[in-house]
């Protein structure tokens, strides 16, 4: 693939990340919101401001650069740091508890696991993972690995790692421009159960959610909703 299409897609999943937070923010929590009503949302602010996930995200994009590579300790730490210098963004109640442990000395890896019996099996990690599926876009054996490592920061559930795993897989089938009939074939877990293949392969076989599904791997988490 040439480098300046690649470098594109790059910049586009994480800038497309932070408009689709920012835009998307007001939305939350809605049932169901029509394309009119974002683009006016669109149209009347003047300035985007990014929550938390947007932050993460870079917190990510700034760990991977900085160890080259992934390295979960880095990571965490960034992610206590920069919430430190903003915590303004809207984070929720289970982050900064986390954090504060990681800072207090606890190992990072049980330190998510204080707040949630189990670990939090919410949307936070899948939400922040662009950076990571693009940046093992060429290897999905080791993204499934790095974006599950990632997710136990802060969501040790084993359904919030998988979400996070499969968002990044999305991110990364679609910087490589493969079709997404090929994406339920990649199983997040050999031992789990297969409600995520039957889902993905609903959605191929049906036209509306095959194109549905298309465009999810294109748009970030924040505006799949309007699907």
């Amino acid at each position: 693939m040439v480098e300046e299409l690649l470098r594109s897609k790059f910049l586009g999943a994480l800038v497309g990340t932070g408009v689709g937070d920012s835009l998307g923010a007001g939305f939350e929590g809605w049932g169901r919101v029509a394309l009119k009503e974002v683009e006016q949302a669109a149209e009347i602010r003047k300035t985007l401001t990014y929550t938390d996930d947007t932050h993460m995200m870079i917190g990510i994009a700034e760990s991977l650069i900085k160890s080259k590579g992934f390295n979960a300790e880095d990571m965490a730490y960034t992610f206590a740091s920069n919430y430190e210098l903003e915590p303004w963004r809207g984070y929720g109640p289970a982050p900064p508890y986390i954090f504060r442990l990681i800072r207090d000395g606890l190992d990072w890896g049980q330190a998510a696991k204080r707040f949630y019996d189990g670990g939090s099996y919410g949307n936070g990690s899948a939400m922040r993972i662009a950076p990571i599926g693009v940046f093992y876009h060429d290897n999905l054996t080791l993204l499934r690995d790095v974006a599950c490592e990632s997710s136990r920061i802060t969501h040790a559930h084993t359904l919030g790692k998988e979400g996070a795993a499969l968002q990044a897989c999305a991110i990364a089938l679609a910087t490589n421009l493969v079709s997404p009939k090929r994406f339920w074939k990649v199983r997040m877990n050999p031992g789990s159960s297969s409600s995520w293949d039957m889902a993905l392969k609903r959605s191929i076989q049906c036209p509306q959610l095959y194109t549905a599904f298309y465009l999810s791997l294109i748009l970030s988490p924040a505006l799949s909703f309007l699907l």
